[in-house]
């Protein structure tokens, strides 16, 4: 997905990268952003393979900020005495022109 504030992309488990469907890329394992305003690289990444819904506003009166959401949507039941443990890594980097 790539508009003039940010790309980003979502790696599937059994593929490279996926394309958005919608509003959501299905199954990822994680998330790739290049915010172009602030230059930056975003990575998230999930220890199972989740769908992630997303959802953008652009800010009014503001030249160049965006409001961009990003909602995880994992599928679980539980049953007495099981657990169920989910982990987000994130990562914030200065993105390397090429």
């Amino acid at each position: 997905l790539k508009n003039e504030d940010y790309d980003i992309e979502s790696q599937a488990e059994h593929s490279s990268f996926q394309r958005k469907r919608g509003q959501c890329f299905k199954k990822s394992n994680a998330i790739s952003l290049l915010d172009k305003i602030n230059n930056t690289d975003i990575q998230l990444d999930f220890n199972l393979p989740v769908d992630v819904y997303i959802s953008s506003n652009k800010k009014e009166n503001w030249s160049r900020a965006y409001n961009l959401n990003l909602h995880p949507q994992i599928h679980f039941q539980l049953y007495p005495l099981e657990t169920f443990e989910f982990t987000i890594s994130f990562k914030l980097s200065k993105h390397k022109s090429s």
